[in-house]
């Protein structure tokens, strides 16, 4: 037997069949993706008008490569069309930048397709995927999301977290929007994650809820949190040495009195940075505010020069000046914060080392702390006084309103939770020297870095596919690396948080300065692995880890306030391992040349008291430092060897990478019940309604009327119940293409009408969010015939149309008909299931189409109407307390045992459905 080797790729499916997938001599690599070109051209070819298909990759213009699809097509079809038509299966980096349609692919001398020939094409890099903002308040988003997750552009269906945020930049975003004069919460970025959702879901601050804050120094005692708690627990040996710090170039023209001055407005702005702690006043240490601090009792400025004639190299000079600062602070005398400056002379670039306690600083404040620092800088060197604006909610007013709501009772359902977490069985890690000092002096530290592409897909493209935070996916890696250690599927790690939770509406905590950070374990566990999963249960890794931590009350805070300022039962698992991503942490200049920062420095290290216990035997930090993840792995030298340190590092390394690989197959990606809160479904039935989650937006409850109707219409399929049609007559339309294609746009943009439902094999019925759903827009010319001719023309297409009824299941649930009956008058034919909409959504969207129609055409028109989303109303009803309305209409219905009747002066009709007609004028 001969066997001819033909570069054809399949899937061997487990009947033996074989599914064609491409050839394997057309692999390309695209933003660090190796993608089949022959796959996109056969999925290209299941489109009904496309006979002919190629994908090539194009790099017309230096470093900007990018796919582009070639067709032959029998009719038109829009580059949106085909975008679309690929993405109900493929991810997003294997569909092309631009479409190309042409009568014939060209051939060479041996009937092949000639690449070479192949056209370029003339297109925007991001057609079809980016929409500018329109409005002021989408244009003011756009511009802040651009800052800080440091991208060219943002459109108006930009996902955050598709561009890198997180929960920390979720806080900037709040903040920079409150200075820009609109009020928005972090939980409003993670509901409505778009600039276009976003910017209905703001407010002018000037409506917001007045702020609980405290202007002026303030003064006088102040309550401990629950950070403060944990510390002064597991600190006992050097309370005062447990510190926080950033080192940076300094610009080389900078100015050292506006600094001086700069330095003091931050602190005078940030009470905290004057907080002081007395460890002596009994067994529970007290804090308070002490007196205004001057630039010059937390300033220090050092020539690195050795004027004095000491030894060393600056270098040496400038380790010793940063350790004497950490080493130097006193906790009941304060203050608890250090500004080092080592200067080296003309021509030389200066150093600065801000050193704070832990217990008055967070990583989320000293981003706040660094940008408040140059913008003072900035103000006064511009000639003015720095100016920081009102102050946010202080510490204290947090502090007490936390330990309110805490002795009330608002965490106490939690405790059940906390209970069960602390309860699971979890093997304690191994270590190679039993018994060995696990301090501070023996600690050391193995570092390693993902590349750039694979940060984007752990980042970026994962939270496409899987809907995923950055959490999700580095938790999953760090549970998966260590059972390949430990040899079990549950490890207990201390998870750290922000800690800045959104409890009371007029607490904003977005800039105030303070240690708010959340600590709490989790026991994380992974699915039962399965020999010879093709996605080496990545898959189904990452949704069980992502639907435990999306299970954790209020992001942990709960915990510690139980913990640290109650009595309740918790705190008896201490796990071995910590983990504490903190984003994208650069407090550097942004390179002009006014900027007072320049680019980070390397750390000094001596942050600890060498002589402190550390809390765990491994705790895992990470950032995002110059594009790239990097992770450290802290340990003692006296508890592990660094081989066995390297080894797991390199093997959370390894996962990340294989992760980045699994983002890359066509199957990749799925929702979890998590990501549709309004319904409860399990993960199969999500799996089984929403696939790999990439045509899949929503999944929304009935309504009860919805349900209602649903009920009616399966009772009686045949009956055509709440099946509407309506028919009218449009005047001075020119054009019936641009009608039509408002009638899309209108339609596309809501919710509501790209549904489908789901009622068997679910707890409850669901109507599905399709992110496209194509509604049949029938263009036909009756323009010739004369008028009665018309009526029957349109008697009969009236009673097919009815009979063809909607598919429920199937979706969609509207179709619209516009037939051209000559000097600019159109016949419309609206029929749709009354499930969807009611007579104000008819005129709503019939005001829409209307305006979208002069738009299209040029034409001066009103800008569209601003429409919260069907979702949002949704939302709002799951929040009504349902058992005070029952109540209500109690009350309000009591004494009534049946209907009153009304009079009628003729029988009534018994059945459904029914016609009417009336002639409406629209100017």
């Amino acid at each position: 037997q001969r066997l001819y080797r033909t570069g054809d790729l399949v899937r061997r499916h487990p009947d033996g069949t074989l599914e064609y997938a491409g050839r394997n001599d057309h692999q390309v690599k695209i933003r660090g993706h190796r993608v089949e070109t022959g796959e996109i051209e056969t999925t290209l070819l299941t489109h009904p008008h496309i006979t002919r298909a190629a994908v090539t990759v194009r790099e017309d213009t230096p470093g900007a490569r990018h796919l582009v699809g070639y067709v032959v097509v029998t009719a038109e079809v829009p580059d949106a069309d085909l975008r679309a038509h690929l993405a109900a299966t493929l991810p997003e980096y294997m569909l092309p930048a631009a479409f190309v349609t042409l009568d014939a692919l060209p051939l060479n001398a041996a009937g092949k397709l000639d690449r070479a020939a192949l056209p370029a094409p003339h297109f925007d890099p991001r057609a079809g995927a980016y929409t500018a903002p329109g409005t002021g308040t989408e244009r003011l988003l756009a511009d802040i999301w651009k800052e800080i997750l440091g991208v060219e552009r943002v459109g108006t269906e930009d996902n955050f977290f598709d561009l890198g945020g997180d929960s920390i930049i979720s806080l900037q975003v709040v903040s920079r929007a409150r200075r820009a004069g609109l009020a928005l919460t972090s939980r409003d970025v993670f509901l409505h994650p778009t600039v276009a959702a976003l910017a209905q879901a703001v407010q002018p601050a000037e409506d917001a809820a007045e702020t609980l804050a405290e202007q002026g120094a303030l003064s006088g005692p102040a309550p401990l949190l629950p950070a403060h708690g944990w510390f002064f627990e597991t600190h006992p040996v050097a309370p005062e040495h447990f510190n926080f710090s950033v080192a940076l170039a300094l610009a080389p023209a900078y100015d050292l009195d506006a600094l001086r001055s700069a330095v003091a407005a931050v602190v005078g702005h940030h009470d905290a940075l004057r907080l002081t702690f007395d460890t002596a006043a009994g067994p529970r240490p007290s804090a308070a505010y002490r007196s205004a601090t001057s630039a010059d009792a937390v300033l220090d400025v050092h020539d690195l020069t050795a004027p004095d004639g000491t030894a060393g190299t600056p270098d040496a000079r400038w380790r010793a000046a940063v350790l004497a600062a950490h080493s130097g602070f006193d906790l009941a005398e304060g203050p608890l914060i250090r500004f080092v400056v080592g200067q080296e002379g003309a021509g030389r670039p200066a150093r600065l080392a801000v050193v704070a306690h832990h217990l008055v600083m967070d990583g989320v404040s000293l981003r706040v702390l660094m940008e408040d620092l140059a913008t003072a800088y900035e103000q006064i060197t511009a000639g003015g006084t720095a100016d920081l604006g009102p102050k946010g909610t202080s510490v204290r007013q947090w502090a007490e309103r936390l330990a309110g709501h805490t002795a009330a009772g608002g965490f106490d359902d939690q405790i059940p939770y906390w209970r069960a977490v602390e309860d699971q069985a979890v093997t304690a890690l191994p270590v190679d020297l039993p018994g060995g000092r696990n301090t501070v002096a023996t600690q050391e530290a193995v570092s390693l870095a993902l590349t750039t592409e694979q940060t984007e897909a752990v980042l970026q493209q994962a939270s496409a596919l899987y809907r995923t935070q950055a959490n999700d996916v580095l938790l999953t890696a760090l549970a998966r690396a260590l059972r390949a250690w430990t040899g079990h599927d549950r490890v207990a790690v201390t998870l750290e948080g922000h800690g800045r939770e959104e409890l009371f509406d007029d607490v904003d905590l977005t800039r105030t300065v303070g240690w708010f950070t959340s600590l709490h374990p989790i026991a994380l566990s992974l699915p039962e692995q399965t020999a010879g999963e093709a996605d080496g249960g990545w898959g189904d890794a990452v949704k069980s880890v992502k639907e435990q931590l999306r299970a954790i009350p209020r992001r942990g805070i709960g915990y510690g306030a139980l913990r640290h300022l109650a009595d309740a039962p918790v705190g008896r698992l201490d796990p071995q391992i910590s983990f504490n991503y903190h984003g994208q942490f650069d407090v550097s200049g942004d390179g002009t040349e006014d900027a007072l920062f320049g680019p980070a420095l390397a750390p000094v290290g001596g942050e600890h008291a060498p002589a402190e216990r550390r809390t765990h035997l491994l705790d895992v930090v990470g950032a995002v430092q110059d594009g790239r993840l990097v992770f450290s792995w802290l340990y003692s030298a006296d508890t592990y060897r660094e081989e066995t340190v390297r080894g797991l590092a390199e093997g959370f390394a390894a996962e990340l990478a294989a992760f980045a690989e699994h983002c890359a197959r066509p199957d990749a990606g799925g929702c979890t019940p998590s990501d549709f809160p309004l319904v409860t479904l399990g993960q199969a039935e999500v799996d089984r309604i929403a696939g790999n989650g990439r045509t899949v937006e929503d999944i929304y409850p009935l309504t009860p009327l919805q349900s209602g109707m649903l009920f009616h219409a399966l009772a009686d399929p045949a009956s055509g119940a709440y099946l509407e049609q309506l028919t009218f007559t449009l005047e001075g339309v020119s054009d019936v293409e641009r009608l039509a294609a408002a009638w899309r746009r209108v339609l596309e943009r809501a919710d509501a009408l790209r549904v489908s439902l789901v009622w068997e094999r679910v707890p409850e019925p669901v109507q599905v969010v399709h992110r496209r759903l194509d509604v049949p827009v029938h263009i036909a010319d009756w323009s010739a015939a004369a008028e009665a001719e018309r009526e029957l023309l349109l008697a009969d297409f009236l009673a097919e149309d009815r009979a063809r009824g909607v598919d429920l299941a199937e979706g969609p649930l509207l179709r619209v008909a516009l037939i051209s009956l000559g000097a600019e008058d159109v016949q419309v034919v609206w029929t749709f299931h009354h499930l969807l909409l009611d007579g104000w959504s008819n005129a709503a969207l019939l005001g829409d189409v209307v305006a979208e129609y002069a738009a299209l055409g040029g034409e001066p028109a009103a800008a569209p109407a601003v429409r919260g989303s069907f979702g949002d109303y949704l939302r709002w009803l799951a929040a009504q307390d349902q058992e005070a309305g029952r109540d209500y209409w109690r009350r309000a219905l009591a004494g009534f045992e049946e209907p009153v009747a009304l009079p009628y002066d003729r029988a009534p009709r018994q059945s459904r459905d029914g016609a009417s007609t009336a002639r409406v004028e629209i100017a």
